[in-house]
């Protein structure tokens, strides 16, 4: 009961000792002009509205009164209709953060006396201490209409002459709990040694590789990309202008969803690749995203010039270290090997030469079924022909190994503008629940448009990327940087259909998914000014598997999902 009362009634400070265990060393230094980050959590009347959907959803709505009766105990003296927060400072030549959180108060002295149940609490002349069963110190000072919170005397001297939650912005209106972080305000030295942390993690795993004669060739690979990718968190972390995070309950879309932006300074790279996407326009695979799959996903972005000249340099540096990555786990001949080496270069070049244009536009989809699972997906191509020269190129060479394995079947067919090439393999005799689940025949199928390269793979691929095909055509979907979904209800049902359980818990899973409709999980990728944000949202529909996942444990082994 002590830790109910300690969440509801100082949660502020826990989110201060979450950030403070970020750092190691405490120092004593003169505060920043402005927090570094905010922690914003919404008025209590809305979030208590939320909490009790969120239940309602879970399928344990007779558990609301219980939860309200002990929740409304413990708010007395609390003014529910406004936010709280926490506002971090970070100090030149400290480590550890200081922090200071505000709560809404109506009378002060009924909070106290809630407190007083399970700590200790002693009012001086200038604040309240309350001591909880652990020993920790948290210290209290009623200023206006706000209670503020902290760890620290001294950190009293820096309660804003502003009302506190003006400082959160927006983030209580959006969200239930956030929090937004100002990368500038955090001092340049701490932002280094954070650089120097992660590069220090690189060069260890690198280190470990090196010292592995197996992995050689892997070593070397990611070496190609350290580089590039320490140089992309070196970008980040120093030119970050702010950093937000929220999470959100949503009654009305029946949604549970969570936020992220991410903005840059003025001319930072990030600015530029934002600049370069503020009008998202519509994927020529806009198509891929069609009904009853399990996943699909499109994306169109704008590339910009700092990011092809970074892949040029991977990608010409990387050819050789796959090369010799195959060579060292494979028995090609000198002759094979060489075919290997000239596909990769030419691939490189074909992709190298479409980033050039500066568009990237792709697609993608997943069927899932039993004896019917298959992937396509799509992206666009300066010149298609260099894909299709590369499979007949590896076709012709490797012709003997091929006829071992499959059938090679180039110019197999078509649809509108699109040619296929067809490789077909009996599925590898591993084991019976490997043939139930993708069938007894695997096809992979290379498309070649006049502007598209396709690929795809499955029992019946070619099905599935006509049906994308035909769609992108005349889809309505909309313009989009990024859109992924993933339907749940058709992944736990195959896997319910091809690995029954004891309990039957996948199958009545799926069920109850598949009766409710709202399985969906999306992400969606947004330009913003000198930024982006990325929100992902959850259908309030996969709640229901705590409920079902409950009771099935409950029952005895063997019987069935039967309740």
């Amino acid at each position: 009961m002590n830790n109910v009362c300690f969440t509801l009634t100082s949660a502020v400070v826990a989110a201060c000792v979450a950030w403070t265990a970020m750092f190691c060393e405490p120092a004593a230094a003169q505060s920043l002009p402005k927090p570094a980050a905010v922690i914003s959590i919404a008025n209590l009347d809305d979030t208590l509205a939320d909490i009790d959907y969120l239940v309602d959803a879970s399928g344990f709505g007779q558990m609301k009164f219980m939860i309200q009766t002990q929740i409304t105990h413990f708010l007395k003296g609390v003014d529910s209709t406004r936010p709280s927060g926490v506002l971090l400072y970070m100090d030149e030549g400290s480590e550890q953060p200081s922090a200071i959180g505000f709560v809404p108060v109506e009378e002060l002295d009924d909070l106290l006396d809630t407190l007083s149940g399970f700590a200790e609490v002693d009012e001086g002349d200038d604040y309240t201490t309350i001591i909880t069963d652990d020993g920790n110190e948290i210290l209290i000072k009623q200023v206006g209409n706000h209670a503020f919170i902290s760890d620290k005397a001294e950190m009293f001297d820096r309660i804003p002459d502003v009302p506190p939650a003006s400082l959160l912005g927006e983030l209580p209106t959006r969200f239930n709990v956030a929090a937004r972080l100002f990368g500038q305000q955090i001092p340049k030295s701490l932002r280094d040694k954070a650089i120097s942390t992660i590069r220090d993690a690189y060069e260890k795993q690198l280190e470990q590789l090196e010292t592995d004669d197996e992995n050689s060739a892997q070593a070397e690979l990611q070496r190609q990309s350290y580089e590039m990718n320490m140089k992309q968190i070196e970008d980040l972390v120093q030119e970050t202008d702010q950093l937000a995070i929220g999470f959100v309950i949503d009654e009305e879309t029946k949604t549970l969803s969570g936020e992220i932006e991410i903005i840059g300074t003025e001319n930072s790279t990030l600015a530029k690749r934002a600049a370069a996407n503020m009008t998202p326009e519509k994927s020529r695979f806009a198509g891929f995203a069609l009904p009853n799959t399990a996943f699909t996903a499109i994306s169109r972005t704008n590339i910009i010039q700092e990011d092809v000249d970074q892949y040029t340099q991977l990608s010409e540096s990387g050819i050789d270290a796959i090369v010799k990555s195959i060579n060292e786990e494979s028995d090609l001949t000198a002759e094979e090997l060489e075919a290997v080496e000239k596909a990769m270069a030419d691939l490189s070049t074909a992709l190298l030469e479409t980033m050039e244009d500066g568009v990237a536009d792709a697609g993608f989809a997943v069927e899932l079924a039993k004896g019917n699972v298959n992937m396509a997906g799509g992206l666009t191509t300066t010149d298609p022909k260099k894909f299709e020269q590369v499979a007949k190129d590896l076709a012709a060479e490797f012709e003997g190994k091929l006829a071992e394995l499959g059938t090679v079947k180039l110019n197999s067919g078509s649809h509108k503008d699109v040619t296929f090439h067809t490789f077909t393999i009996n599925t590898p005799d591993v084991s019976e629940e490997l043939i139930d689940a993708v069938g007894e025949q695997i096809q992979v199928v290379i498309g070649i448009g006049p502007q598209e390269t396709y690929f795809a793979a499955g029992s019946d691929p070619t099905n599935l990327l006509t049906r994308a095909i035909d769609g992108s055509a005349t889809s309505e979907a909309p313009a989009t940087l990024g859109m992924y979904k993933l339907y749940i209800a058709p992944v736990v049902d195959f896997f319910a259909t091809i690995q029954p359980d004891d309990f039957g818990m996948a199958e009545r899973m799926a069920d109850t998914l598949a009766e409710g409709g709202r399985d969906q999980l999306q992400y969606e990728l947004k330009p913003l000014k000198n930024g982006f944000s990325v929100r992902m949202d959850l259908q309030d529909g996969v709640l229901e598997l705590i409920q079902v996942a409950t009771e099935a444990m409950a029952q005895p082994r063997g019987q069935g999902g039967n309740f």
